[in-house]
């Protein structure tokens, strides 16, 4: 990569806290959109369980795939989560910081779906996703998109899944500082999620 296409993608980073927009992944548009009441209280963590992409060009595929199967599929209105996540150390723009998106049920309207596309049961996200997934949520922050004082969940957190993958979750995600474990009710498996 050229520094000069490099330092695009870092200017593109701080100007909207995301390396792609929807555009440039080839997105379709939304059959609908339902807006958000900024500044999100909850961050939750999901992975796609799916294949893994170190490349852009992969990753792009993916989101397409994933939009394919939201949409087409499951008859969302969109892409369910507000951003993605590679493992090419990118941010992908999925409904964004202002729509509300479809990722852990009632928890929606309050919250952005992250997800790190990979499947995780048995290990965690490469450094590049776990620092690329971080960064978003600082920007977040800086941007008065997520609230001071934000908690990161996991997808069973607010829903009784196995989502983000046990090992992800319990041996990388129940470390970071922001975590904040179960939200109680949604689950009759109280090994399932941590409770803090």
């Amino acid at each position: 990569m050229s520094y000069l296409l490099y330092g695009c993608y870092i200017f593109h980073f701080a100007v909207r806290c995301f390396d792609f927009d929807r555009t440039e992944w080839l997105a379709r548009e939304p059959t609908s959109i339902t807006p958000l009441s900024l500044p999100m209280d909850y961050y939750f963590i999901h992975h796609s369980e799916a294949s893994h992409c170190e490349a852009v060009e992969r990753c792009m595929v993916l989101m397409r795939a994933i939009q394919d199967y939201h949409q087409i599929d499951l008859g969302w209105a969109d892409i369910g989560y507000n951003f993605l996540v590679g493992e090419d150390g990118k941010v992908y723009e999925g409904r964004g910081w202002e729509t509300q998106g479809s990722h852990t049920g009632e928890w929606n309207p309050v919250s952005y779906g992250v997800c790190i596309m990979g499947t995780f049961f048995d290990f965690s996200p490469n450094e590049a996703a776990l620092t690329a997934t971080q960064r978003l949520m600082q920007c977040g922050v800086d941007k008065g998109y997520l609230s001071a004082d934000y908690t990161v969940h996991g997808h069973r957190d607010g829903m009784c899944r196995t989502c983000p993958g046990d090992y992800f979750y319990f041996n990388e995600l129940a470390s970071w500082d922001r975590f904040h474990g179960c939200l109680g009710g949604y689950c009759t498996e109280p090994e399932n999620c941590i409770r803090v």
